[in-house]
């Protein structure tokens, strides 16, 4: 087994839904989570063809571990990403540096698929596990900071 140092800290896990209400309704009421109030996010994303849009609905639960649903709305930057890839479910970890933590992944196998930036630096980078097949989050520990606020308003 390779020696990768710690990176980050879990933060939440994030499913990709068809129908964000219907989803809410049945995670809520199976497992007992509440809310923050649903979101849209429509930054664009890095991609292999560079900057594209997308537009999501995104909603995440007040309880921990975090459950964090995403509806799809504009799929133009998701549909960059190969096979299975298209529909980033995944888990995230919060990091001080996003960078490091990439290059960091990269060196250990793992492939960069979209990221997320704004006018402060790297909020997030979805990197691919081909051996779990799977994504990890890179979340910046201050955009963890905004999502515990977001849920408990």
């Amino acid at each position: 087994m390779s020696a990768v140092p710690r990176i980050g800290t879990y933060s939440h896990t994030g499913l990709i839904v068809t129908d964000l209400d219907a989803a809410m309704a049945v995670y809520g009421d199976m497992f007992g989570y509440s809310w923050g109030g649903p979101f849209d996010s429509d930054s664009p994303l890095a991609t292999c063809r560079g900057l594209l849009p997308r537009r999501t609905r995104v909603v995440i639960s007040r309880e921990k571990p975090r459950l964090e649903l995403i509806e799809i709305i504009d799929a133009t930057a998701y549909d960059t990403l190969p096979g299975q890839r298209h529909r980033p479910n995944h888990v995230a970890y919060a990091v001080q540096d996003v960078g490091l933590a990439v290059t960091t992944l990269e060196k250990a196998g793992f492939i960069r698929d979209l990221a997320g930036r704004d006018e402060i630096g790297d909020t997030f980078a979805y990197m691919f596990d081909p051996n779990a097949g799977l994504h990890v989050e890179i979340l910046a520990a201050r955009i963890e900071a905004l999502i515990a606020q977001r849920v408990e308003n």
